[in-house]
């Protein structure tokens, strides 16, 4: 798990993922929603936007062929971080959508507040949980990079 501000992204990812950032610096809260193609399959965004809301009605999930690297464009959300030994699935993993849902831990290892300015990555073994409301349940905006392993893999992080 990787927490930070925008202007470390290169200390993560050196140059590999320059593209990605070029996408996330022209975004701003008025972007549309949609998935966008950046390297096909391999790296693609997905911006959208949601009601932040209380821990108790989110759950934890992981994925197992992209990372997610997340950044807030607008509003402010906290995101938990815990490891994925001792959670239990919710479901099966659903290959389809490279997610699983796994409950929520009573103390998770790590909190982050995104804001804008700020991304978070998880890895495969990072189960995340976001959409939690910060001080209170708000709107934000949001950017989802799922970038395939190998992509990750090769820049020796």
């Amino acid at each position: 798990m990787i927490a930070d501000v925008v202007e470390n992204w290169s200390q993560y990812f050196g140059n590999r993922l320059d593209d990605a950032l070029e996408f996330l610096r022209k975004l701003d809260a008025s972007s549309p929603d949609g998935e966008f193609q950046i390297r096909g399959a391999d790296l693609f965004a997905r911006v959208f936007g949601y009601q932040t809301r209380p821990r108790d009605q989110n759950n934890m999930e992981a994925h197992r062929r992209y990372i997610d690297i997340q950044a807030v464009l607008s509003g402010a959300e906290i995101l938990e971080w815990h490891p994925l030994e001792g959670l239990t699935a919710m479901s099966a993993y659903s290959s389809e959508k490279d997610a699983i849902v796994l409950g929520r831990p009573e103390r998770p290892q790590g909190l982050t507040v995104l804001a804008p300015g700020r991304f978070a990555a998880y890895f495969p073994q990072d189960a995340h949980m976001g959409q939690i409301a910060f001080c209170a349940p708000e709107p934000i905006r949001k950017v989802v990079f799922k970038v395939a392993l190998p992509l990750v893999q090769a820049a020796k992080l």
